[in-house]
């Protein structure tokens, strides 16, 4: 049985990863339900904590969505501001089911760049990208804010 592939935020990578990390436990928890039955994939979008209106008034970032295909998609390192590696191969997922992100008890989810407009995940003004390393503008916060009542996007 081939298994899907399980999208994350990097937050929780980085949480998962620093035991001092403020969330290191849950995320602990969270990855190890996951990993006998998922394989684990990395994307940017964010878990927004009641009442956010961007990134940073997240408390915390989690597990988002299943996918089961994963289409290619290039992205590059930065260090210092000059591209120093080129993936190719990296694949970023279109999202086909958000059954895991239900059945753990995740709410409102968003993202920065529109990309997953089309399967229902808003986007919100911040730091936007579709990958860490690469820097994007915000295309749709105006929509995000007035859909959720939260005021207005900057």
């Amino acid at each position: 049985m081939k298994r899907r592939r399980v999208l994350v935020d990097s937050s929780f990578v980085d949480d998962l990863v620093d035991p001092a990390a403020r969330d290191h436990d849950d995320a602990r928890r969270v990855f190890e339900q996951l990993i006998g039955e998922y394989e684990i994939g990395r994307t940017v979008l964010f878990s927004l904590a009641p009442g956010a209106d961007s990134v940073g008034d997240s408390r915390r970032a989690a597990v988002l969505r299943v996918c089961d295909v994963v289409q290619p998609r290039r992205w590059l390192t930065r260090e210092g501001g000059r591209v120093v590696r080129e993936h190719p191969e990296t694949g970023q997922g279109r999202a086909t089911s958000l059954v895991l992100m239900r059945r753990l008890g995740i709410g409102e989810i968003a993202t920065f760049d529109g990309f997953f407009a089309d399967h229902g995940i808003p986007t919100v003004p911040g730091r936007g990208n579709c990958h860490p390393n690469e820097q994007q503008p915000d295309t749709n916060g105006e929509t995000f804010a007035k859909r959720s009542g939260r005021g207005t996007a900057n």
